[in-house]
């Protein structure tokens, strides 16, 4: 786990393609175009890297075992 925060044009081509599956470049003017009234030259945005946890297996197997 992990939280990064960022101005939009420190991207990085890695983070990106996880994240959107595209490139930098389209993944920022993916992000102009939902969020155009947002100044991203003074806006930072927050990354945020989640672990998944698998939950624990039930004790029992099945209904009837």
């Amino acid at each position: 786990m992990g939280i990064t925060i960022a101005k939009l044009e420190q991207l990085n081509d890695y983070v990106c393609y996880i994240d959107t599956g595209y490139n930098r470049i389209d993944t920022i003017n993916m992000l102009r175009k939902m969020y155009p009234r947002v100044d991203f030259e003074k806006q930072k945005i927050c990354i945020i890297l989640l672990e998944k946890i698998e939950p624990p297996k039930p004790k029992q197997g099945t209904l009837f075992n």
